[in-house]
């Protein structure tokens, strides 16, 4: 929790944090979003 609050971001899962900024910024598409994005549930 102290993690989260002192970076901003999520400890538990830092490559869906990533995906979500990059598609913020327009980085990848929307299908490329979701594909990725079911990827790391696995």
């Amino acid at each position: 929790m102290i993690r989260r609050l002192v970076s901003g971001r999520p400890a538990a899962n830092p490559a869906r944090y990533i995906l979500d900024e990059r598609y913020a910024r327009g980085e990848v598409d929307r299908d490329e979003y979701e594909r990725k994005r079911r990827d790391l549930q696995r």
